[in-house]
């Protein structure tokens, strides 16, 4: 469940910066894992990254 802890990790600094509060923030959580072990079925990811390098 990767948006679960995303919402942990990222999610804790957006309540630092003010975006959402710890009230929300743990809500939302607490919900997708809910949604997530009862109804969901799949989720694929697709990850792309470029790595470069300064010569």
């Amino acid at each position: 469940m990767i948006w679960a802890e995303v919402a942990d990790f990222k999610g804790k600094q957006m309540v630092v910066d003010g975006y959402i509060s710890e009230l929300d923030r743990a809500r939302a959580e607490e919900e997708y894992r809910i949604w997530a072990w009862q109804y969901g079925e799949s989720q694929m990811m697709y990850l792309r990254s470029i790595e470069g390098t300064k010569k």
